[in-house]
């Protein structure tokens, strides 16, 4: 009896260990980083490349296509705020999803949304 205690204080010593130095619980965190890109509406191109900003928050640079086959279009958003699973930068908020998607929606005149696949992760 005292070794299935002595069994279970030590896997409940090593389970908190792991919640305290981060090392359980990481593989499920959803990472913004990287080139994600898709179609808005299920038409015209778009590419978010999302990096942290060197002031504060995310910097997201949005490439989109106007009409299909003119030259892709380009803006940068800074001080994007990234909480729990959706980062907000001005117009734009993109809801992340652990399996490598997300869903882009732009808060225009008339809203768009884009399903969105991560092309490259990046570590900065």
């Amino acid at each position: 009896m005292k070794m299935i205690k002595s069994c279970l204080r030590l896997a409940v010593a090593l389970i908190l260990l792991g919640f305290v130095t981060g090392r359980i619980g990481a593989a499920d965190e959803i990472s913004p980083l990287g080139i994600w890109e898709g179609k808005s509406d299920g038409e015209w191109k778009v590419q978010f490349t999302i990096s942290k900003s060197e002031k504060s928050g995310y910097k997201v640079i949005y490439e989109w296509e106007e009409n299909s086959g003119e030259p892709i279009s380009k803006r940068t958003l800074e001080n994007g705020q990234f909480k729990e699973d959706t980062l907000k930068a001005d117009f734009i908020e993109i809801k992340f999803k652990k399996d490598g998607t997300a869903l882009a929606t732009g808060h225009f005149k008339e809203p768009r949304t884009a399903s969105l696949k991560k092309k490259k992760e990046t570590k900065k």
